[in-house]
């Protein structure tokens, strides 16, 4: 997938190669013995949440909070460290070695154990190609169809969500960092986002008014495993009623792979986590992958129930890099698409990644015009038939196949008996003078909005509202100022003037809160491993002035959130330097005091005599510096001969025979070493 960014006249290019896969990708059978693998475990049998047993206690690193007590128990035996568990699906994710997975293939409880594989991410005139402007001025009871009231969860490196045209995004989950924050640091799900939603005059999404609903599955370079796709699909199952969430936007895949057999993807996780999100009544959106094939796609798109979408070009024929295959649902534009990029940008991309946001931004069109419509009743299966039925076919050369490119604009006249709007009017122009910013440290915002002429009334609604607010009748311009919640806040700005309306939209971030520092390392003597403990529920990062040197690092946000981090100071070894933390929110900064301490990187030496008469063990320790000295005797647990000291001696009675010991020092830096010796007893 190349994707070109555009910002200031500069034309910055970035090449995203997507991983490949051969087909054991998924197959447990070749793990080494001693190795320590990423696993998806499936269970034959279900045991709802509400059945969960009050003992089971959750590890604070469980990507949810709901699990099978069953799935729990058993696993008490079989060396796995659980990483994720599911609210709407018989499985549980983790890390395992060989020996724990024998013993699971005997356990009659498991369906399936498969490897959690990795997943890696796979508008100018597209809108128009596909009918989405003309859909835009149709209208049913007074509504246009812009896709409002819908919500579409894209699953991908999170989204930009103070992208200044990208009103209407819901913040879900971020499960690659563990938080509430899914900000898009790759760039690719701002993207997608854009092609869906985006309010821009220019490049318009396919569904403008529509509801972003932000999943980070995928990291900065773009990849993740299936187990977190697995997880964001539960999220949106979970709130599908919450956030009215009809859609399920996947541009992601493993492109080496490719199959014309969905029973080769339906008996593996992902597939079934996708059957289960349409048996709930959301569609789900793949990109095909862009390996070029002619004889099949990739997964999970190749999945039964998932909507597959390949790409066309400008010309309306299939592109070269698009899989295909004949179990290929849709195609839809995929080349040179334009939209929103972080950092108020737009960016230029091409792949089936940008398709599949086209065919997810139709669908939300539809289901707006079936809540729209008592007579529509439509389920995922029935909206798959009618994008198959009313789009336009495109003929692959390379297999001989024809495939329907997406045509919302039939799709929906097909559906429902609408026409535009009258066309007799002229729209007002609304300048947002204020605010400019998009963060503000207070909860209170000021505005000032200037129309082109005198509205007969100015309103405004944010994400949280269904119905507008009406701030000035019969004006031309509007200052004051209006308290918004913490966090993300997306506000339209509506002029009404006869029927004729004009919209302006606008997003940004409110933390009022300061970061807290409870404590952090001190010293006086420090080896280069720091940890802070702090309060900030939407923290940036934590940097490090160490003697003017300026380092860096990504921590979690909450609550009594503690961060640990290194950094080579041996440079500075034996010197006392001075040095603070400063923690950075979206807004706010706070700084520690100022510490000082020497530096020592050095572990501390150890000298050890053990002479041996008649079984008595005499040791002998002797460390270049104070140090805590302990030691194990024949492989057992470690015992403590001093707190602080340079120099010990202790009395052992050990039987005859050979014997090892092992000794420790750990210096006041918390710098460690050992030292073993062998003896034979008399």
């Amino acid at each position: 997938m190349l994707i070109v960014m555009q910002k200031k006249g500069l034309v910055v290019f970035f090449l995203v190669i997507l991983s490949a896969f051969d087909g054991n990708a998924f197959s447990i059978d070749e793990v080494k013995n001693s190795s320590q693998v990423p696993v998806i475990i499936t269970f034959k049998d279900f045991l709802p949440p509400d059945q969960v047993m009050a003992s089971v206690s959750m590890t604070p690193n469980l990507k949810t909070r709901f699990v099978n007590a069953r799935n729990i128990h058993a696993f008490d035996n079989y060396d796995l460290e659980i990483k994720n568990t599911f609210r709407n699906f018989n499985m549980v994710a983790g890390i395992i070695s060989k020996e724990g997975i024998e013993k699971l293939k005997e356990n009659p409880d498991i369906e399936s154990i498969e490897m959690d594989a990795e997943v890696k991410i796979t508008l100018d005139v597209s809108a128009p190609l596909i009918g989405a402007s003309k859909v835009n001025g149709l209208s049913l009871n007074g509504n246009l169809l812009r896709g409002n009231g819908v919500s579409v969860c894209v699953i991908d490196t999170g989204v930009d969500y103070l992208h200044p045209y990208l009103q209407n995004v819901i913040p879900g989950y971020d499960f690659i960092n563990l938080d509430n924050d899914p900000m898009d640091d790759h760039g690719h799900g701002t993207m997608v986002a854009g092609i869906i939603a985006s309010s821009n005059s220019r490049y318009r999404g396919v569904a403008p008014e529509a509801n972003i609903v932000a999943l980070k599955a995928l990291d900065s370079s773009g990849s993740g495993s299936f187990s977190d796709v697995i997880a964001s699909i539960d999220y949106c199952i979970t709130n599908k009623d919450l956030f009215n969430i009809s859609v399920i936007s996947m541009s992601l895949g493993v492109d080496g792979f490719h199959t014309n057999n969905p029973a080769d993807c339906d008996s593996l996780a992902t597939a079934k986590a996708i059957s289960a999100a349409v048996q709930k009544g959301i569609s789900v959106v793949v990109s095909s992958g862009n390996g070029g094939y002619s004889d099949g796609i990739s997964y999970p798109a190749c999945a039964s129930d998932a909507i597959s979408v390949g790409a066309t070009n400008d010309n309306d024929d299939i592109a070269s890099f698009s899989n295909s295959g004949s179990i290929l649902d849709l195609l839809a534009p995929g080349v040179s698409i334009k939209s929103n990029y972080p950092g108020s940008n737009f960016a230029s991309g091409s792949g089936t990644s940008f398709s599949a946001p086209h065919v997810s931004g139709s669908i939300a069109i539809i289901r707006q015009l079936d809540s729209l419509d008592q007579t529509i009743a439509i389920t995922p299966s029935d909206i798959r038939n009618l994008l198959h039925s009313t789009g336009n076919p495109v003929f692959d050369e390379r297999n001989g196949l024809s495939f329907p490119r997406l045509d919302i604009e039939k799709a929906v006249l097909s559906l429902a008996d609408i026409s535009p709007p009258p066309q007799n009017f002229s729209k007002i122009d609304i300048e947002i003078v204020s605010p400019s910013s998009p963060a503000f440290s207070t909860r209170s915002v000021p505005f000032h909005i200037l129309l082109s002429e005198s509205a007969d009334s100015l309103s405004y609604r944010t994400n949280s509202q269904s119905s507008y607010t009406t701030i000035c009748r019969y004006c031309g311009e509007f200052k004051d100022a209006f308290p918004f919640r913490e966090g993300s806040n997306f506000v339209e700005i509506k002029a009404q003037k006869g029927q004729s309306a004009s919209y302006g939209n606008l997003s940004f971030f409110i933390d009022s809160k300061m970061p807290k520092i409870h404590a952090a390392t001190k010293g006086p003597r420090i080896n280069g491993t720091f940890s802070v403990e702090y309060t900030e529920e939407n923290l940036r990062n934590i940097s490090l002035n160490f003697g003017g040197e300026v380092s860096t690092f990504a921590c979690p946000s909450g609550k009594r959130a503690s961060c640990k981090f290194s950094k080579d100071i041996s440079s500075h070894d034996n010197k006392q330097v001075d040095y603070y933390f400063i923690l950075s929110d979206i807004i706010n900064t706070a700084k520690s005091d100022i510490y000082s301490a020497i530096v020592d990187t050095i572990p501390p030496s150890i000298s050890i005599s053990a002479p041996v008469i008649n079984s008595n063990l005499l040791i002998n320790v002797t460390t270049g510096e104070p140090a805590r000295i302990s030691y194990s005797l024949d492989g057992r647990k470690e015992s403590m001969l001093c707190s602080k000291c340079t120099s010990i001696a202790k009395k052992k009675y050990v039987g005859k025979g050979s014997h090892s010991l092992k000794v420790y020092a750990t210096d006041e830096a918390g710098n460690r070493d050992s030292k073993d010796v062998s003896f034979d007893a008399i």
